[in-house]
């Protein structure tokens, strides 16, 4: 149940912070390069250094396994597939 749980809020966090924008193809998908992946340049660095102290946080009290992604945009996919592809691409179920 956990489990589940914790892979629906990866979804839902990666769904929450993709922006909908139409530049990527559905084949594009960033590659998992670190717990937060700007590839929209939305965040300041101050911002950026933040939030994955957080994450890093999390991750490393095992709390939850979470990951950012801002992205520039689906490829006209749905945004709930997409983001679970992405999800599917970093391992985060």
């Amino acid at each position: 149940m956990c489990g589940r749980l914790l892979r629906f809020g990866a979804c839902v966090l990666l769904s929450v912070f993709a922006t909908i924008a139409g530049a990527a193809t559905p084949t594009d998908l960033p590659q998992a390069s670190s717990l937060l992946v700007d590839d929209a340049g939305a965040l300041s660095d101050a911002d950026r250094d933040a939030l994955l102290a957080r994450l890093r946080t999390f991750q490393d009290d095992k709390r939850a396994q979470i990951a950012i992604l801002v992205s520039k945009g689906t490829g006209g996919a749905p945004l709930s597939e997409y983001s679970l592809r992405v999800a599917e691409s970093w391992r985060l179920v």
